[in-house]
């Protein structure tokens, strides 16, 4: 595998992605090798990304949640 070695990373561009790495509970380095496959189009890795945000924002809901309560939810979003 080729390296990388980046210089002047703006300090919030850093900070940025730090807390995207502690978000999908990724090294930085894995944050930026992701973060350059969905930039050049990897379909492998926006499907990857797109399923650990689903599997990361469904830990934080802490209930189930029923079909029914789906289906009125839909209705009153109608009106």
């Amino acid at each position: 595998m080729q390296s990388i070695t980046l210089k002047n990373i703006p300090t919030e561009i850093h900070e940025s992605l730090k807390q995207m790495a502690k978000i999908h509970h990724r090294s930085l380095n894995n944050e930026i090798i992701s973060c350059l496959q969905r930039y050049t189009h990897h379909e492998e890795s926006q499907t990857q990304s797109i399923l650990e945000k689903a599997r990361f924002n469904r830990s934080k809901i802490n209930k189930v949640i029923k079909a029914k309560q789906i289906t009125s939810a839909l209705k009153e979003g109608r009106k």
